[in-house]
């Protein structure tokens, strides 16, 4: 094929051709650079909200925990509070068992000996303790004032039992006698 066409033009051409390559290639890079934009811009909407439920994520897991903490204190103060209890009841029991030795020296005539004192909780209602005792009384009439002195405090010792066996001697009594109080 035969071009007729005069260098001018087919200049003119060559620049028209090579001003609408430069022109695509503009356009394209152009498209590139918005896409990519958009890309990166998806990118950081994704990453923001993925960085947002990471972070809900954490502060549940962390009220959690604290609510688990809290839970395993509660724990503990409960336990603390039944073992304070139980404690309470201990020296509770405590300070009856030194108030009823108190009371009982109280009432023991003077030459009367205590060999062996066993103070137990009661198993019947109505009664706390049950005190045994074995002791020495060095003649009847002793025995008799213990007897009566116990008789006079029927509010704090309710019922007591010497063996009927005891009143047969009149000196040198070993006897033994049990306190319901």
């Amino acid at each position: 094929m035969i071009n007729l066409l005069s260098p001018e033009y087919k200049q003119e051409l060559l620049k028209e051709k090579q001003f609408k390559i430069v022109v695509i290639l503009i356009i394209v890079t152009i498209s590139f650079l918005i896409s990519l934009a958009l890309v990166l811009f998806s990118v950081e909407i994704y990453t923001a909200s993925q960085l947002d439920a990471e972070k809900n994520f954490l502060e549940y897991s962390q009220r959690e925990m604290e609510l688990f903490k809290i839970e395993e204190l509660e724990n503990k103060i409960i336990l603390t509070n039944e073992e304070i209890s139980k404690l309470d009841t201990f020296y509770a029991q405590q300070s009856s068992a030194i108030e009823i030795l108190e009371k009982i020296s109280q009432v023991v005539p003077q030459g009367i000996y205590f060999r062996n004192i066993a103070l137990n909780t009661a198993s019947e209602e109505g009664y706390k303790f049950v005190l045994a005792i074995n002791g020495f009384s060095p003649d009847r009439q002793s025995l008799l004032d213990l007897e009566k002195n116990l008789e006079n405090n029927r509010d704090f010792f309710k019922t007591f039992n010497f063996p009927s066996s005891i009143w047969t001697k009149s000196e040198d009594i070993e006897f033994s006698l049990i306190l319901k109080i």
